[in-house]
């Protein structure tokens, strides 16, 4: 699979995105509408999904276009649909990319969006799998 590196203990999921995404204003905890560079989506799998330590997806912007000061990104609409597009484009399933959703207020950080993408997990848990049984019959 693109964009995913196999780790000792799982994988790590990489999309450089290096774009501008847009925020409306519509969240709890801003109302600033405007654009945002993110640079990319991040997220660490398990290889064992009885683990449960990952689906947290972390979408990383610039300092230079959002700080502090204009509040969390934390749940505004725009935001996330561009992060599902992002997805999409790195060849995601849509099915799979609907599930990613805002985790909560507290799982925010400074320079970075955290979302729950649990679907994402077991979708790259699974492809990397079958990556590997395929190599395996060759």
């Amino acid at each position: 699979m693109q964009n995913i590196t196999h780790t000792e203990d799982g994988y790590e999921l990489e999309i450089i995105v290096n774009k501008m995404f847009t925020t409306c204003g519509d969240g709890y905890w801003s109302t600033v509408a405007k654009e945002v560079f993110v640079e990319s989506i991040n997220m660490y799998i398990s290889a064992d999904e009885e683990e449960g330590c990952d689906g947290d997806l972390q979408a990383y912007f610039t300092d230079e276009t959002w700080n502090d000061e204009l509040g969390l990104i934390y749940t505004d609409s725009a935001f996330l649909e561009c992060v599902h597009a992002a997805l999409i484009a790195a060849g995601i399933s849509t099915e799979v990319v609907e599930d990613v959703d805002y985790s909560e207020q507290g799982m925010q950080g400074d320079g970075y969006v955290s979302m729950d993408a649990y679907a994402l997990a077991d979708y790259v848990r699974a492809g990397m799998q079958n990556t590997v049984q395929a190599s395996m019959e060759c």
